[in-house]
């Protein structure tokens, strides 16, 4: 016989009924008083309209238009072909299993009056029950099975065929925690009479539930995941973002430098991803190809594609919610070429997609585990991208309203609030505090990762950037990056999305967890406004460059698209969303990848190529020694040259770097690098291109227009400079 799933504690708190539809239309008046009912008890709640395959056509219509009138709360199912209409527990126990959340799950026939409804699952949370089952005493014969409200288990794996007292011989048999009471029977069905227990028991072996879709979405995930990557390193364009091979730098540093340490983190970019993709550059020949580092992108990106399917299910109700939202990310070109690189947008993705999973289930149910979850996972994104610093206090906000509607009505509600937002605060803001105190106490000034040397927005924003001090260049500015990464057709689906998202919950229900992820809108608006950071679209600035900035914005758009299948009632409306999806991300895979292009364009830069034939002469002619080289623009001439970063002597190096500057002999370097792009002086050579060093001790080995080698006049083997492009 199959065995029944146990109770999920981890679901959604509410209650799912679950009513058969036959050929009478008395259901009509039991679904509008179950509704009143739990809607004055402050219940969550979706009830579901059962239909056999032989259900009449008018108690279908009947029944859609009860939908219709109470979208969000009243859905209609089709059962299997086969089952018949009858009001099987079993049966209809794995339909609601299979279409809703809810820690528990009422099945009944109709006839069970709705005012026992509150006392009822009063009862349950008051005595912890994992399945409360009524029974039927109507005086004549033993008890029989009436109905049944339980918390969320899987269907395993097939428990459709069990009837209730089948059922509940199992769960007893597994010893879950089981609630029985009485209900008297009138003439007309349910007298309202008071609630009896008779008898508390156990199940355990609790499991979570099983969703074959999630896991369908979880395998495409990966097999996308996976072949983007190797078309990616196939093309050879890992790293072909500057940053990329910047972030290998850093972890690099951690495990093998002149000065190794957790210091090499450094105090500019936040340090979660250089930690976590440590034991990914361990081997040197991963490490320069970049591919396997990018197996934490990889796994933030299948991680997210869950989340997000997670949320339109949850959000929607509907299966065709959750594969939508997952589709629209997973299937932007944009987001896989990111995904295939070890740069650290996926990683955001990753944490923001798990806040508001945990934020959308805490604002639902008060379950104070998921509102940790929820601090945990904002923690993170603070510690991978300051974007996330914008993502805290927008989060802290739905905290603070979602706790005010859930307390007015107690005594002290503002008591309450500040406790909420304390116990989520705390958590969540310590990386913020954590990143101060290390800049702190590695560079002597909290804000060193704002003002310091080599944060200061003056390095990266010019004094022509035509969005500062101009709201309307800003905005316009931020809109075609959107544009470009997320294509139209997606923004326009995700508009419609998020209009009727709330015309229809009024942003209750859990969907003002949805709104922290427009805060980066504004918050990219002001940062190109203040200049922070600049930002270049061919519509404006006439060139691609920051343009991954936007790409945070297609969580939202995913989650906003997936809600167009609320108001879809038809399979070929419900199909519409993705249909818009497979479009938009057609279209804009046709029309280019603007990520790729602008890492592409960046590579192929006349400044580009020339440190590239830098590079390339210090790796055929390197012999060993320590190499005096500051790192700072100089990225991809110490990475392409393969030059050991141990004998590397740079600014991040402790109490090695001056001394070297100073006395590079004394300190045993044997190989100078000086940068001299006009405008664009490095430390060394302003501190050594005129020192008598550089002529008597040093001679030049390779000269251009932007790089100048010297190496020890006593080494063997040298040879006069090798001139380029003079």
């Amino acid at each position: 016989m199959p065995r029944p799933g146990l109770p999920d504690q981890r679901a959604t708190e509410g209650v799912t009924v679950v009513m058969p539809v036959r050929g009478d239309h008395d259901f009509v008046a039991a679904v509008h008083d179950l509704v009143s009912t739990l809607d004055r008890a402050g219940e969550r709640h979706r009830v579901l309209l059962v239909l056999a395959d032989d259900s009449p056509v008018t108690a279908a219509r009947v029944a859609e238009g009860l939908a219709d009138r109470y979208p969000d709360r009243v859905t209609t199912v089709r059962r299997d072909p086969g089952r018949g209409a009858g009001a099987v527990p079993g049966t209809d126990l794995a339909v609601a299993l299979a279409e809703h959340d809810h820690r528990r799950i009422l099945l009944t026939d109709g006839r069970l009056a709705a005012a026992r409804l509150p006392g009822l699952l009063a009862a349950a949370r008051r005595e912890r029950a994992d399945l409360v089952v009524g029974y039927r005493c109507d005086g004549a014969g033993p008890p029989r099975p009436r109905v049944s409200s339980r918390s969320r288990a899987p269907a395993e794996p097939d428990p459709t065929a069990l009837p209730t007292a089948e059922l509940l011989t199992e769960l007893r048999r597994r010893d879950a925690r089981v609630l029985t009471f009485a209900v008297r029977q009138g003439p007309g069905g349910d007298d309202g009479g008071p609630v009896h227990p008779v008898e508390v028991g156990h199940v355990t072996g609790a499991s979570p539930p099983r969703d074959p879709l999630l896991r369908a979405v979880l395998l495409a995930a990966v097999v996308l995941s996976v072949g983007a990557c190797a078309v990616v390193a196939w093309t050879q364009t890992t790293l072909a973002y500057p940053d990329a091979v910047s972030h290998l730098l850093i972890t690099r540093r951690v495990l093998d430098a002149s000065t190794p340490g957790a210091a090499q983190l450094g105090g500019v970019w936040l340090p979660l991803s250089h930690v976590l993709a440590l034991p990914l550059v361990v081997n040197e020949s991963w490490y320069h190809s970049g591919v396997v580092p990018s197996a934490v992108s990889m796994c933030a990106y299948v991680a997210t594609a869950g989340w997000l399917y997670r949320i339109g299910f949850a959000l929607t109700g509907r299966r065709a919610g959750g594969l939508t939202a997952a589709l629209v990310f997973c299937a932007n070109p944009n987001v896989l070429y990111l995904q295939s690189t070890p740069m650290t947008e996926a990683l955001l993705l990753a944490c923001l997609a798990a806040a508001t999973w945990h934020l959308l289930r805490w604002c639902r149910d008060g379950d104070y585990r998921q509102l940790v979850a929820t601090a945990v996972a904002v923690l993170g994104a603070t510690l991978v991208r300051y974007e996330g610093w914008a993502f805290l206090p927008a989060v802290a906000v739905v905290v603070g309203v979602c706790s005010w509607r859930r307390s007015r009505a107690k005594a002290e509600p503002w008591v309450l609030v500040r406790a909420d937002l304390v116990f989520f605060g705390c958590l969540a803001v310590s990386g913020v505090v954590g990143w101060a105190v290390w800049n702190a106490a590695i560079f002597g000034d909290p804000l060193n990762f704002v003002r310091g040397e080599f944060a200061k927005p003056a390095l990266w924003v010019g004094a022509d950037e035509r969005a500062v001090g101009d709201w309307v260049v800003s905005l316009s500015t931020y809109l075609h990056a959107v544009r470009h990464d997320l294509g139209p057709v997606v923004l326009v689906s995700a508009g419609a999305g998020l209009v009727c998202l709330t015309w229809r919950t009024r942003l209750r229900d859990g969907a003002a967890a949805l709104l922290p992820l427009l805060v980066f809108l504004p918050f990219f608006v002001w940062a190109l406004h203040s200049g922070q950071r600049p930002l270049h679209v061919p519509e404006i600035g006439g060139d691609l460059y920051n343009v991954r900035f936007a790409l945070v914005m297609v969580l939202p758009a995913a989650l906003f698209t997936a809600y167009l299948v609320v108001p879809a009632n038809r399979a070929l409306l419900r199909s519409l969303p993705a249909v818009a999806v497979l479009v938009g991300c057609g279209h804009l895979a046709l029309t280019g990848i603007a990520t790729l292009e602008e890492a592409r364009a960046f590579r192929a830069g006349s400044a580009q190529r020339v440190d590239a034939r830098a590079a390339a002469w210090l790796r055929e002619h390197y012999d060993g020694g320590r190499v005096l080289m500051q790192s700072w623009s100089n990225e991809t001439v110490g990475f392409d040259s393969r030059v050991p970063v141990e004998r590397v002597v740079y600014e991040g190096s402790f109490r090695q770097w001056e001394p070297a500057l100073d006395d590079p002999v004394g300190q045993g370097i044997r190989w100078i690098h000086l940068r001299r792009t006009p405008g664009g002086e490095d430390e060394v050579w302003r501190r050594l291109h005129d020192s008598p060093l550089m002529h008597f001790e040093y001679k030049p080995a390779y000269a251009d227009d932007h790089h100048i080698f010297y190496r020890r006049a006593d080494s063997p083997g040298v040879v006069p400079a090798e001139v380029v492009g003079q």
